[in-house]
């Protein structure tokens, strides 16, 4: 196994190398507008600095670029070029940032992969732009280019949109649950609401890429399902890592114990309330930046055994993700081993 996964890894690695080096978002956002972007005399330099700027500025970080191989690795299942692919995992990469600059407001957030968040850097307007830019400029790509049918300009569409619906409504129950706590969601509210605002989000690259690849609508859906446990088993574990992550972790986010201090009801917090509502009730309504204050949220948390219980339930619904991909007959045996090694891989982390 730690062969495979090291494997896994050096591909992970190669594959986002040749994805950078494709210069495809480039040719979604430019760096630098131009009239041939914008077919205006109007102020280029003015685009490049509130759009391009900010958002490359995210771009450029890093990240772990999971949509984009996730795409690759189904161009891999079906035996298909990844560079068929590269266009959609552009697209929803730009997506993805798109919606982690919006989070970051509504979390107001401070730090982003070991840097400042986009609006603190930037300002709010821009950020908030920006934001909103990175979902529709995808689109607009797609829509004007002449080798998609309009069947399947507006195939691509929907998903897109249908998705990103799901995603703010996910993202309106996650505000509102942890703007109050007088509302405590149960755990498969919870679950509900990880499935549309994290889910989604790897549900667009799942289906896009099954949609410009010609793969039959049952599979995609299969490939679906597959993607939106992925993505619930996914934000469990970075709410756990959000608690006790390593230093890597630590400083992507800037310290440890962010969702205590935003009072956030994570799957964690619910089944902590579940068994000891009186002291961790009160410092997730104090919204508490004082660290011992959230240490101490921390430790009464772990006294619940409300950690282990959310990493069984994460490891409950990897294993019903897999069983989804285990009902399709691939003809890329390798290709599924490695998308079972992505999951694990995203599961499994510590940072």
């Amino acid at each position: 196994m730690k062969n495979s996964i090291g494997q896994f890894m050096a591909d992970l690695k190669h594959a986002i190398q040749e994805f950078e080096e494709s210069k495809i978002m480039e040719e979604i956002v430019p760096r630098k507008f131009n009239n041939q972007n914008v077919n205006e005399n109007q102020d280029m330099e003015g685009l490049t600095q509130c759009l391009s700027v900010p958002l490359y500025d995210l771009l450029d970080r890093g990240g772990k670029r999971i949509r984009p191989y996730f795409c690759m690795l189904i161009a891999d299942l079906f035996l298909q070029s990844r560079k068929l692919v590269y266009e959609v995992a552009g697209c929803v990469e730009i997506i993805h940032n798109g919606t982690l600059i919006i989070d970051d407001i509504e979390d107001s957030s401070k730090v982003r992969r070991n840097d400042q968040c986009i609006h603190i850097k930037y300002g709010l307007d821009v950020a908030a732009n920006a934001s909103s830019y990175a979902y529709f400029a995808p689109l607009q790509y797609f829509l004007n280019k002449t080798k998609y049918s309009n069947e399947m300009k507006l195939k691509i569409l929907q998903i897109c949109i249908q998705n990103m619906t799901e995603a703010h409504l996910g993202q309106a129950w996650d505000i509102k649950w942890h703007r109050s706590t007088d509302y405590i969601p149960t755990e498969e509210q919870y679950i509900k609401m990880v499935g549309f605002k994290t889910g989604a989000l790897l549900k667009i690259p799942a289906l896009l890429s099954c949609a410009v690849l010609g793969i039959d609508d049952q599979i995609a859906d299969k490939l679906s399902n597959f993607a939106e446990k992925l993505g619930v088993a996914f934000q469990i574990q970075d709410d756990i890592l959000n608690l006790i992550g390593n230093e890597k972790y630590k400083n992507t986010k800037g310290y440890l114990g962010e969702d205590i201090n935003e009072g956030k009801l994570t799957l964690i917090v619910i089944h902590s309330l579940s068994k000891n509502k009186g002291r961790l009730l009160e410092i997730l309504n104090s919204r508490p930046e004082d660290q011992k204050v959230i240490d101490e949220a921390i430790k009464i948390i772990q006294s619940t055994g409300s950690l282990e219980y959310a990493q069984k339930k994460s490891e409950e619904i990897l294993q019903s993700a897999l069983k989804d991909i285990d009902q399709i007959n691939f003809e890329n045996l390798e290709g599924k081993q490695k998308l079972r090694n992505l999951a694990l891989f995203l599961i499994q982390r510590n940072y």
